[in-house]
């Protein structure tokens, strides 16, 4: 029996690593765990606007487990390099939208949620909540470089995960009592790689952001009453063909802290 606490998961980004989300979602619907308010970062905004939508967990899974590679290709020749990024996100929006089933608009959400974005102007955190959930999910997915930047409301925005990897404070301020946080970036291979070698350049500069997004996130993470850290990080960001695998890693870690989440949730 679970007490009347209002429940949120904080879903962090990490790219491919964030399928471990629906892991986490699936075992927490198993064993009849509400999940009263969403916050996502990048991945976590993905797949947290899509549950929120429709709270069809397997609907998601289904989505990532049978996704054909002409598919992700698909997705990535939407080009405009000279728009501040490799790929504009059209075919993205599309992607939300047919396969993944997420609602146009926030108001149709049958879980309240919200999206972390940065502000590349100022470095900001800005908290997405109202109108387009669409755009608000492309600005926090916005990969610098890759995506381009999104422009709501005259800011030009990129990736939550960028200034908020894991956001608990977002999910604290939309209404949970109770945040369930998933962080990304802190059980794995090592981020230095050093049995690679010191110089191999793209080697040094990976794991050097990696070092850092670790930091972060571990900061960004600390406020949240329980904290999942699934075993991903020998994942590469863009190996979504690993689905099966980080789906499970998700699973596992969930299994492993639901005494405890079960047993603080009836304090």
């Amino acid at each position: 029996m679970i007490n009347n606490k209002k429940i949120g998961l904080a879903l962090g980004s990490g790219g491919a690593r964030g399928l471990a989300h629906i892991g986490v979602i699936k075992v927490l619907e198993a064993n009849n765990i509400p999940i009263d308010f969403i916050a996502g970062a990048s991945i976590g905004a993905l797949i947290g606007s899509a549950y929120a939508t429709h709270q069809d967990i397997k609907l998601i899974e289904k989505t990532f487990l049978e996704i054909e590679w002409k598919k992700i290709l698909h997705l990535s020749s939407d080009l405009s390099i000279f728009s501040g990024g490799l790929v504009g996100g059209d075919r993205v929006k599309y992607f939300m939208e047919s396969e993944l089933r997420c609602a146009k608009e926030f108001s149709k959400l049958k879980i309240p949620f919200a999206a972390v974005a940065t502000d590349m102007s100022t470095g900001e955190d800005v908290f997405l909540t109202t109108g387009n959930l669409i755009e608000a999910v492309r600005a926090s997915i916005s990969l610098p470089g890759f995506f381009k930047p999104v422009e709501i409301a005259g800011r030009h925005l990129i990736d939550g995960g960028a200034v908020d990897p894991v956001p608990v404070d977002l999910a604290k301020k939309i209404g949970a009592k109770f945040v369930i946080a998933v962080n990304l970036e802190e059980r794995g291979c090592s981020y230095l790689h050093a049995e690679k070698g010191s110089k191999n350049l793209y080697n040094n500069v990976y794991s050097a952001a990696r070092i850092m997004q670790k930091r972060l996130a571990t900061y960004s993470s600390a406020a949240a009453d329980i904290l999942l850290s699934p075993e991903v990080g020998r994942y590469a960001w863009t190996q979504v063909s690993e689905a099966k695998k980080i789906i499970a890693a998700g699973e596992d870690i969930a299994r492993q802290n639901i005494a405890r989440i079960i047993e603080l949730l009836n304090r």
